[in-house]
């Protein structure tokens, strides 16, 4: 067993941690992207033998990193009369922070594991966000229910690793937007992004399937995928 010290004393992003993983571990990018994951819930894990340790300032500048491009995001895709922000997919926050720094005046998150809901009911306890504890595909249609007016829903619940508990992406984003379809709602001035399409790009058959619910949920739109600044590549339906 070794150990992998950092080669340089500037900390890494999330996207070079994420290479070097898959250089040290001989693995996928996915399965590095899953490691990269659960070293950022751990500080470290082990891989063939192999431990790989995570410090801090490389967990908060990868955050920080990726809040600040993802707020962009949301800032040029936001349509005017958009204040409500909801999330699938809690995790550790950041949607949460992007979204209020991007001007949401109202922000919603769903997320499965209690640990990680609990977790977020403290660090936003005073801002305008509640956060909601339970499966999307169930407490989607509940919420939408009490929402009155148009919103910008982030889709980013799956297993990824770590505390991110669930299915994986392949099964679960399928079963979540049928969930929405079935709500029939009016979704002309509402928007939809989804995260992590970038493991999926190569798979047209998955492709095709998303676009199809997607314009079942959200009638005459034209998904595109776009590839963010965070590095991931999203889908969305503006």
């Amino acid at each position: 067993m070794k150990s992998t010290p950092p080669n340089s004393s500037e900390p890494l992003g999330a996207k070079e941690i994420i290479e070097k993983i898959k250089e040290i571990a001989q693995c996928s990018n996915e399965e590095a992207t899953q490691l990269f994951n659960y070293a950022r819930e751990h500080g470290e894990f082990i891989h063939n033998g192999i431990r790989f340790e995570l410090t801090r300032e490389n967990v908060a500048k990868d955050r920080e990193v990726w809040r600040n491009a993802f707020s962009q995001d949301l800032v040029k895709f936001k349509k005017d009369n958009q204040n409500t922000f909801i999330e699938t997919g809690t995790g550790n926050g950041d949607g949460v922070a992007a979204a209020l720094q991007a001007g949401f005046t109202k922000v919603y998150s769903i997320e499965l594991n209690p640990i990680l809901s609990d977790r977020a009911s403290i660090t936003f306890k005073d801002d305008p966000v509640e956060i909601i504890t339970g499966s999307s595909c169930e407490e989607l249609p509940k919420l939408f229910k009490k929402i009155g007016e148009p919103f910008f829903l982030w889709l980013d619940a799956h297993w990824s690793g770590g505390l991110h508990i669930g299915e994986k992406m392949g099964s679960y984003l399928p079963k979540e937007l049928a969930a929405i379809v079935t709500c029939n709602l009016d979704f002309e001035d509402s928007s939809i992004l989804i995260d992590d399409m970038n493991h999926y790009k190569n798979d047209n058959d998955f492709i095709t399937l998303i676009e199809i619910l997607l314009r079942a949920i959200k009638k005459n739109t034209s998904p595109q995928l776009y590839d963010s600044p965070t590095q991931h590549t999203f889908m969305k339906a503006l």
